[in-house]
């Protein structure tokens, strides 16, 4: 009798085995539960929350099983869930009534912890910062890992180099676009019978980067010109406006050299007084004008220039004075203008 119970057990024995192998390990309430391993069971509304414990629980050594929020898992208690997953902790989340459940398996018994945050500001976090508390109380939540100071060498002391006060001749800084305004006197000249005559130099100009420019120009009379005859005597006052792109083809730290293409018009008033036998009249020519300028500078400052330049010019049609029938005079084919001026730009 005791040999046929003998080998009714090692048959047993032998029949549980064979269907561990074949199945695999049957999951039951017995089974171990992972230590590290706590269960987040989501519901609708708790993103505040798991944000901040989710962060708290990995730097707290926790691996984290997330259940996204399903009607059977609402029903179903948070404990159960949580032993069927294997977990030995769990939290879930009631968003509308700010509140949170947490469940932690302990060797001496289940804990079940419940806490509110009504009408609190930041509910979430104050929720998840209890849950976080708690599981620290309990030696549960592990301090982030430091990591060990590295053996570094001494640091390097470099020399800092002396800071010097820029000096008067450091050109503006041009890496964006400066505004300057030009203004200076300028002698104005043409072949034809007419004088020179004075003429304040004006412009403002536009720069860019540290090549191209545009700016706009205008040459007003300081003075008239004058041509007299036996017929009487003419006076004469022109007036230059115009705009140029011009590029900075030479650069050095103490100034540069800039050349240009333009176009603008020319204003000529003329008044007449005639001697016996002969009428004076009163006119004003405007004409076409192609400009060309090239000009000269030396930096005065960090916004400041002193500018040379030289304007050279072709009227159409060309500017023709007349006494009767005889042409006596003529301007603009060629004309030029030499000048000086202060450049100031825009701080």
């Amino acid at each position: 009798m005791l040999r046929l119970l003998l080998a009714w057990r090692r048959l047993l024995r032998a029949s549980a085995l064979l269907l561990v192998c074949c199945f695999g390990t049957p999951a039951f309430a017995g089974e171990p539960l992972e230590p590290r391993l706590i269960l987040l069971l989501r519901t609708p509304g708790d993103e505040d929350t798991m944000v901040r414990l989710r962060a708290d629980l990995t730097d707290g050594g926790w691996r984290v099983l997330e259940i996204r929020p399903d009607p059977r898992s609402e029903r179903e208690p948070l404990e159960t869930i949580a032993e069927r997953e294997r977990a030995s902790a769990g939290v879930r989340v009631d968003a509308a009534s700010q509140s949170v459940k947490l469940w932690v398996q302990r060797d001496e018994g289940a804990i079940v912890e419940d806490f509110a945050a009504r009408g609190e500001p930041s509910s979430g976090h104050v929720l998840a910062l209890r849950v976080a508390e708690s599981l620290r109380a309990r030696g549960l939540l592990l301090p982030a890992a430091e990591p060990a100071p590295l053996e570094t060498p001494p640091p390097t002391v470099v020399p800092k180099a002396r800071e010097t006060a820029p000096s008067s001749g450091t050109p503006p800084s041009r890496d964006g676009a400066t505004f300057a305004l030009e203004l200076g006197p300028g002698l104005a000249v043409s072949p034809g019978s007419l004088e020179a005559y004075a003429a304040l130099d004006t412009g403002i100009r536009l720069s860019w980067g540290k090549v191209w420019s545009v700016s706009a120009l205008a040459l007003f009379p300081l003075s008239r010109q004058s041509i007299a005859a036996g017929e009487g005597e003419a006076r004469i006052s022109t007036t230059v406006v115009g705009g140029t792109l011009e590029a900075e083809w030479s650069d050095w730290s103490f100034g540069g050299i800039r050349s240009g293409l333009g176009a603008g018009a020319s204003f000529s008033s003329m008044s007449g007084r005639a001697t016996s036998g002969y009428q004076g009249t009163d006119d004003t020519v405007n004409a076409f004008a192609a400009l060309l300028r090239n000009s000269f500078h030396v930096n005065l400052g960090k916004q400041l220039r002193l500018r040379t330049a030289v304007l050279l010019g072709l009227t159409f049609p060309e500017v023709r004075v007349a006494f009767g029938d005889r042409e006596v005079a003529s301007w603009g084919r060629p004309f030029g203008v030499g000048s000086i001026a202060l450049e100031a730009s825009a701080p």
